[in-house]
């Protein structure tokens, strides 16, 4: 019998592995059941697992995604905190209403992908649309100064 899936709750922080053996950081804020789907804060550290996980601040990206790493544990969690990041980030909140017809949900492996990017590991601009990890980050918010371009 294999292992049950992971139910991630609001507050649960994540690592998500990157290729150096250290990890990004997430935040479940919200959780949409009907969609398979969790809202994610994503922040800029760089955390190492040995270390205890830092004070998050403010977050580089808040998405919609699925929450297939996170069931099947690809992405640990670390803890839970009260969630400190502004409802104003939760932009797929105005799809509720319309039983989410029009909602963006990004895959966890672009959201890994977004993380490795960010932390220099792989191409900022390796999408079909050189822009796409560019349009997920919060409008006030630039791609890291040393960011891989893409060949």
């Amino acid at each position: 019998m294999g292992r049950r899936l992971l139910k991630p709750e609001i507050g649960d922080l994540f690592a998500i592995p990157l290729p150096d053996g250290d990890q990004g950081l997430g935040q479940v804020v919200a959780r949409i059941d009907e969609l398979g789907a969790v809202g994610c804060a994503l922040f800029d550290h760089k955390h190492r697992p040995s270390d205890s996980v830092p004070p998050l601040g403010q977050p580089i990206s808040v998405v919609l995604s699925t929450s297939d790493l996170l069931q099947r544990r690809y992405w640990p969690i670390l803890g839970n905190r009260p969630v400190t990041v502004s409802a104003t980030y939760f932009t797929w909140e105005a799809f509720r209403d319309a039983y989410w017809v029009g909602v963006s949900i990004q895959g966890s492996g672009i959201i890994h992908e977004f993380m490795e990017a960010y932390h220099g590991f792989s191409p900022w601009d390796a999408m079909a649309d050189p822009d796409y990890f560019t349009k997920l980050l919060i409008k006030c918010n630039r791609p890291p100064s040393a960011y891989v371009v893409g060949a």
